[in-house]
């Protein structure tokens, strides 16, 4: 009796974060023969870390895997990559994956190469002989072809060294995440029916995008400048999807929100303008988890590392961030901040009482007046109960 070998295609889409969620997948099946991909542990070891040396940051999902699954990384990597079709997977391997680990190692591949903005998902094809998988053949799905890609490489290229050739080669980490997050916030507006707003192209060549377009940005222009970084998915409100950063300063682990230190996704999502808000919200540049989850809550599909650090945070490194309501230093620090030209001053404070001292003194009797010169205009502020936070501008008549 003749043995059929079975094949099951699957289909899958890159989940739109922000925007909509991936259709279920398609499957069919068909009849045909096909031979396996193995390797041994020897092999495997050193196809791995070929997958860490030959990438010049750190990726932060791969070292989530098991090593297995770090196979098939590399495996879905260098298929994406090379706009593969029917690129084998290894198999028959120890430690070899199960078929439902292909949608993570997918997801961690994606997370960590903001480069690869031409991939809109993937699908793949199990053979099988009486139960037995003789192979994986691993499919991306793509948005262009290959030369369209390559001429959109090079307008990201330009693009991005036209924002980095202003960063100082002496910059610290610090201040390249500060850069990064600045620039992108400065020359992106947030607009939910922008085009590529899933990838990297949205911001750096249209100047419109959403937050995964955010992410993914400011995780390939740090990636550029040295910095390690990762996209991170959560959700934030009701449960809404929302996309933005893990990034390595000095050794220690940061969150950074792009999108929302953007006042045109504020004025976006309350249908208002922006134009009466100060251009950037430093809130969200280098928090730890216990400030950022106030309004965050992180994915754990990927054990990334913890954030448990202020040493980088963007208060605390720009001597703003307060732990009593001294009179003195308040004055001290509003004046320094004028003497540099700064128009707009923004300040967090360390908890509840500290915050609600500065309210209490600064907005509700006006003793805002005594440190910020108007020169004739008004003072407009914002203030955020949940973040600590509180920014004073200048609106002149």
């Amino acid at each position: 009796m003749n043995r059929k070998l079975k094949r099951t295609v699957l289909t899958a889409a890159i989940l739109a974060v922000c925007l909509s969620a991936c259709a279920s997948p398609l499957r069919e099946e068909t009849q045909e023969n096909g031979e396996a991909q193995t390797m041994d542990e020897t092999q495997m070891a050193e196809y791995t870390e070929a997958m860490k040396e030959e990438y010049p940051t750190r990726q932060f999902c791969l070292e989530t895997l098991s090593g297995g699954e770090q196979v098939w990384y590399r495996d879905i990597y260098l298929a994406l990559s090379g706009m593969e079709e029917e690129y084998l997977l290894h198999t028959g391997f120890s430690g070899e994956p199960g078929e439902e680990d292909i949608e993570k190692v997918f997801y961690a591949v994606m997370n960590d190469h903001p480069e690869l903005f031409f991939v809109s998902g993937y699908t793949y094809t199990k053979y099988t002989m009486a139960d037995k998988l003789l192979k994986i053949s691993f499919s991306g799905t793509y948005t262009m072809d290959t030369y369209e890609r390559v001429l959109r490489e090079r307008e990201i290229d330009r693009a991005a060294e036209e924002c980095l050739q202003a960063l100082p080669a002496e910059a610290s980490d610090y201040e390249k995440v500060k850069y990064v997050y600045e620039y992108v916030i400065l020359h992106t507006d947030y607009r939910k029916d922008a085009p590529d707003n899933q990838n990297i192209c949205s911001c750096l060549l249209s100047g419109e995008s959403v937050c995964q377009g955010y992410a993914k940005t400011v995780q390939y222009l740090l990636n550029r400048a040295g910095i390690n970084s990762v996209l991170v998915s959560g959700t934030v409100y009701g449960g809404q999807a929302h996309a933005f950063n893990l990034v390595e300063v000095d050794g220690q682990c940061y969150y950074v929100d792009a999108t929302w230190g953007d006042p045109s996704y504020q004025s976006e999502e309350k249908d208002e303008g922006a134009g009466s808000l100060p251009q950037i919200n430093y809130d969200y540049l280098c928090v730890p988890a216990v400030m950022l989850e106030k309004t965050h809550t992180v994915d754990t599909l990927f054990a990334l590392p913890e954030c448990t650090s202020m040493q980088a945070n963007y208060y605390v490194t720009e001597g703003a961030y307060f732990t009593e309501y001294d009179e003195e230093a308040v004055e001290d620090f509003f004046e320094k901040a004028q003497d540099t030209g700064k128009t707009t001053i923004t300040f967090m404070c360390s908890d509840d009482a500290v915050y609600d001292t500065f309210v209490t003194e600064l907005v509700t009797n006006q003793k805002i007046f005594r440190y910020f010169y108007t020169a004739g205009g008004r003072i407009a502020y914002t203030e955020d109960a949940a973040g600590h936070s509180l920014t004073f501008w200048l609106v002149n008549e």
